[in-house]
């Protein structure tokens, strides 16, 4: 049994987990200025491949900034995450380090769409326009860099870069166009936000699908018949008066 034990604190990547508690106690205790020095430092240090997931990095670090959210706990909870996961597939510490690297993804969607939605109550102001048409870059670029990720050299081959392109793009004008949808809805942001993301998750898992070749009618029906069962759920909570 002890020896058991210590095989498997072997495999927890123990300076990972150090690293993600410095990121938290940083951000809840420093100026967001120090805060920043400090994660570039954890980031880079060792310095092995600092440019694979400088994106997601950066994405976050802006995400938690001060010009977007409070210190509380559930964020510094979400980012740490996200942080340990950006450095243990880096450091390639996972064995399955694309479905690990996706969950990271869908968090920084899930952060995104719910500082979105929290900071534009409605559609009126040209604050809203440039919002969401960041928020949709931002999607895209993330979009991007999963599907790079994702796909070995055989599938980006076949499928083509320009192809990829255009599907990443249209997703991204999508989510733009949704996310005004939303806007205009007499919804909560909470719910504004759900049902942002789980468009989002359904569309990344779509396009996934599609360039991996694996998109099957039993996929496509999975995902609508999630978002379907959600809209039926705000139906349902408006009509009882929640």
């Amino acid at each position: 049994m002890e020896a058991k034990l210590k095989s498997i604190s072997k495999r927890i990547p123990w300076s990972l987990a150090v690293k993600a508690l410095v990121f938290a106690l940083a951000w809840w205790i420093l100026p967001f200025g120090l805060f920043f020095v400090v994660a570039c430092y954890l980031y880079l240090v060792p310095f092995f491949k600092p440019l694979r997931f400088l994106l997601p990095f950066l994405a976050l670090l802006v995400l938690i900034s001060p010009l977007f959210l409070a210190r509380n706990f559930w964020v510094i909870a979400l980012g740490s995450a996200v942080f340990f996961i950006i450095l243990g597939v880096r450091e390639l510490l996972f064995i399955n380090r694309k479905a690990v690297y996706k969950i990271a993804y869908f968090i920084l969607l899930f952060i995104l769409l719910s500082t979105f939605f929290s900071g534009f109550r409605n559609w009126a102001g040209w604050g809203v326009v440039l919002g969401s048409l960041a928020v949709a870059l931002v999607f895209f670029a993330l979009l991007k860099h999963l599907t790079d990720y994702e796909d070995s050299p055989e599938e980006k081959e076949k499928a083509g870069r320009r192809k990829e392109f255009v599907i990443q793009g249209l997703a991204a004008f999508f989510m733009w166009q949704l996310l005004w949808i939303l806007l205009f809805l007499p919804l909560n942001y909470i719910y504004q936000s759900m049902f942002g993301f789980l468009v989002a998750m359904a569309l990344t898992e779509l396009i996934l699908a599609y360039i991996s070749f694996s998109l099957t009618r039993r996929k496509i029906l999975t995902n609508f018949t999630v978002i379907f069962v959600f809209v039926i759920f705000v139906l349902a909570s408006f009509s009882a008066g929640i």
